[in-house]
């Protein structure tokens, strides 16, 4: 009899462990409903609209409750800037440390027109933008590829020079980014010489550049180059955290201490008829691969003068059309235009 009662004590004991296990996981169930990516309980989805006032279109997107938005492609608008979205007459801020969703919500694109950022000047019926009227309007400018029906192709002399943002400071109203368009292929002296922290995005390729344009531009970790360009100028990507380069075929002249002190670049592109002028890669400690457009005999003919160390001493690739070479010496480009090693 003993036995028996307690045979149906263990009895009650196990299932009343089961109801609690099962209370506990209803619990965990509703707390992590809206925020556990992994998670294979029900969650609560919310739909973002966006409202282009005037520019191109946007479709909705759907996302999580507390989802933080990740910046995304623009609209755009001929003679506006684009400087950000809002919600109820906020700025919506983007990515981590932004804001969260917490219901369905529209943004609303924000607009300025480009003669109340910038002065400018029309030349041969094209648009250089020539000075920032007031750099702590807007934390952000994407630029539009027309102005007046005129294509915006050029930014001046020192137009963005010595802008600085503190990271640090969680205050800071200054700009904080800018965008330039497909258009956008000209750059002229010190335009971005020591802009500390400044996102810049370019998308098309550069034509022309002047001097000193991205001196000390502590954030430019890529720039494409277009075969219109004949010479990387003075000074013009020193100490910059460029981490590969690749300078096409038209280029004929590197100068004097174009990419001295980058200290990032790991990998650049060469052209198999340059000169390279004095200090050109000086202090470029990370560059170990030269991918030499021409033959090795070629590269034996290259001008270069003093200290380049570093680029003399990295490994260098020539380049070949077949991929039937002996390994570990030779390069082409792959499908997304990147350098690679073959054989």
């Amino acid at each position: 009899m003993k036995r028996n009662k307690l045979s149906r004590l263990l009895l009650v004991l196990t299932v009343l462990a089961m109801i609690a296990a099962l209370v506990s996981c209803k619990g965990n169930k509703d707390q992590n409903s809206d925020t556990s990516a992994d998670s294979y309980v029900e969650r609560t989805e919310y739909t973002i609209t966006f409202e282009s006032n005037g520019g191109s279109k946007v479709p909705s997107i759907t996302v999580y409750k507390n989802a933080q938005l990740a910046n995304f492609e623009p609209p755009v608008r001929d003679d506006y800037i684009f400087i950000g979205w809002t919600h109820e007459g906020r700025a919506w801020e983007f990515g981590e440390g932004g804001d969260y969703v917490k219901s369905d919500m529209t943004l609303y694109a924000n607009w300025a027109k480009l003669n109340s950022v910038f002065k400018y000047e029309e030349i041969d019926g094209e648009i250089i933008l020539t000075k920032l009227i007031n750099k702590n309007d807007y934390p952000s400018l994407t630029i539009p590829e027309r102005f007046n029906g005129k294509p915006v192709v050029g930014i001046g002399d020192e137009v963005f020079k010595n802008i600085s943002i503190n990271i640090d400071d969680s205050l800071f109203k200054g700009l904080k980014s800018v965008t330039f368009p497909k258009s956008v292929t000209k750059v002229g002296f010190a335009a971005f010489q020591d802009c500390s922290n400044l996102e810049i995005t370019f998308k098309g390729e550069l034509t022309s550049i002047g001097e000193n344009a991205f001196y000390n531009c502590n954030t430019l970790r890529s720039i494409n180059l277009s075969d219109e360009l004949e010479k990387i100028p003075f000074r013009a990507f020193s100490k910059c955290q460029l981490e590969s380069i690749i300078i096409p075929d038209s280029v004929k002249v590197i100068d004097e201490n174009a990419f001295e002190l980058s200290t990032y670049i790991r990998t650049a592109v060469i052209p198999a008829d340059v000169k390279i002028e004095d200090s050109a890669f000086r202090d470029c400690v990370l560059l170990k691969s030269v991918f030499f457009r021409g033959t090795e005999t070629q590269f034996g003919e290259l001008s270069i003068s003093g200290n380049n160390d570093p680029f003399k001493a990295a490994k260098v690739y020539y380049y070949s059309e077949s991929e039937d070479v002996e390994a570990d010496k030779f390069w082409q480009f792959d499908s997304k235009g990147t350098p690679t090693i073959i054989g």
